[in-house]
């Protein structure tokens, strides 16, 4: 209503009841609603699975088709399509196969695999998973020593992944000649490098082996692989074993490889410029050389001075002496820590010794002694210590020759006595208290020093063992028969 056709204030307005025909078109839509309503609650439902998820959908469907199409999904030549557990192709003629409700609808893809093979590459798609089936649904045709590669991985014809790879690369095989040490032969290898064919032909490579053309070239055909094999080399050295491999020819080359240096006078067996030992064993020595400085004593002389004015049987240290020093230089020379040879180099004498003087008393004064032997006249007395033995009582067998008999060739008998000769020489008379005149005409085997053994025959014979005074009668034997310093005490 406009305000132009409003009515006036206080005027009357008449409200005309609605036409028929507004009353028929409202109930058509209230009718068209109502179908929708129950178009929509009738729909069948199937089930899809696809993708690795499953949907329900609800579609009024007679077929594969409308079913997938509901679902939104799409179908590819290669995907394959089961209803059930019976498998739809993929053809239109199949998909408008007619469908039950609440059937299961399964829509299992082809997968996207790229081929590299003899340069090309090729994009497939399949059902396959196994690498070589794919190559084979393809065309690609494999000869004995080729290799397949899938995502990286060689392939295992015996273990065939459970999903198809993404990539797949065929190596194909080459012939390459070998020469390992001599010996020659070919090999059929897809390897891409010198260093990968050798592994798959199980050559081992260590580090001192030459190969020729380098383990990292890559590989083509009618390619020469040349190995020359080191040598497995011992090397004894300070208490151990280092075990390596040299190609040298020499021991020397085999140490300079393997970094080991002599020092000095070290040295090697085999020598250095020796050809290496068919064992492989090569022993280092180490040398090392010192000099030793060693002191050595000088010992003192001792020299013996005449005292004239000294009685005899004194004696005085007129001066003490010294030991001198040696120094000597030696040269030690030690192999693998064991000394082998000492030389000396040099001696110099430090400190010279100065000898030890002894004085003896040279003066003889002649005395007298009253004795129950009467009164004797002597010129030196000393004591010695006294035994007494006869001709039974010597150690000799009667059947001797020279049974009885003095080492002076005499028949023993009393007043007879044994002494040491260097002590006093035979013929010496003396005088031993208790005893009585004695003539020096025996010596022994133990008798030395101031020791003094008396004679008797066998029917007047007296043990002795006791220390005695014996006096040197007069006269005065010559100078040259005097032992004028006598030990310092009696045995």
């Amino acid at each position: 209503m406009s305000l132009e056709s409003a009515p006036p204030t206080g005027a009357a307005v008449v409200v005309r009841p609605a036409s028929r025909a507004g009353w028929i078109g409202g109930g058509l839509v209230f009718l068209a609603a109502l179908a929708a309503v129950v178009y929509l609650q009738t729909r069948p439902s199937f089930t899809v699975r696809a993708d690795g998820r499953a949907q329900t959908v609800r579609a009024h469907a007679a077929t594969v088709r409308e079913v997938l199409s509901a679902a939104g999904l799409t179908v590819a030549a290669q995907d394959v399509v089961w209803l059930g557990n019976a498998r739809v192709q993929s053809q239109v003629s199949d998909l408008n196969q007619p469908i039950e409700p609440a059937s299961v609808v399964v829509l299992q893809r082809a997968s996207l695999v790229r081929i590299d093979v003899d340069g090309r590459a090729l994009e497939v798609r399949t059902q396959a998973v196994a690498p070589f089936q794919i190559l084979a649904e393809n065309g690609v045709l494999l000869y004995a020593a080729d290799e397949v590669w899938a995502d990286g991985v060689r392939a295992d014809p015996a273990a065939p992944p459970e999903t198809a790879p993404r990539r797949i690369v065929v190596r194909r095989a080459v012939t390459v000649s070998v020469v390992d040490d001599g010996a020659s032969f070919t090999l059929q290898t897809a390897a891409r490098t010198v260093g990968e064919a050798l592994w798959d032909a199980g050559l081992r490579v260590h580090q001192a082996d030459e190969v020729r053309p380098a383990l990292a070239t890559p590989l083509t055909s009618g390619v020469t692989i040349t190995l020359t094999r080191a040598r497995p080399v011992t090397v004894q050295v300070d208490g151990r074993s280092l075990m390596a491999r040299s190609r040298a020819a020499t021991v020397g080359e085999a140490l300079a490889e393997i970094g080991l240096a002599l020092v000095g006078a070290d040295y090697t067996t085999p020598a250095v410029d020796q050809a290496l030992p068919a064992d492989g064993v090569i022993r280092v020595v180490r040398v090392r050389e010192e000099v030793l400085t060693e002191q050595v004593l000088i010992p003192r002389e001792t020299v013996y001075q005449a005292l004239p004015d000294v009685e005899i049987d004194n004696v005085q240290t007129l001066q003490a002496g010294a030991d001198g020093i040696q120094r000597r230089y030696v040269r030690v020379r030690y192999e693998d820590g064991v000394v082998v040879g000492r030389t000396t180099e040099a001696e110099v004498v430090a400190q010279a010794p100065t000898p030890r003087v002894i004085g003896y008393g040279a003066k003889i004064v002649v005395r007298t002694l009253e004795t129950p032997d009467g009164v004797i006249e002597y010129w030196r007395a000393y004591t010695m210590y006294a035994t007494s033995y006869s001709a039974s009582r010597a150690g000799t067998p009667v059947t001797a020759r020279n049974y009885g008999r003095t080492a002076s060739g005499k028949l023993l008998t009393k007043g007879m006595v044994a002494i040491d000769r260097t002590m006093m020489p035979f013929g010496t008379r003396m005088y031993v208290p208790g005893y009585g005149f004695a003539v020096a005409e025996d010596t022994g085997g133990g008798v030395k020093g101031r020791f003094i053994d008396l004679g008797y025959d066998d029917w007047n014979y007296k043990s002795w063992h006791q220390v005695v005074t014996v006096y040197f009668l007069t006269p005065i034997p010559p100078a040259s028969q005097i032992r004028w310093i006598i030990p310092p005490t009696v045995p």
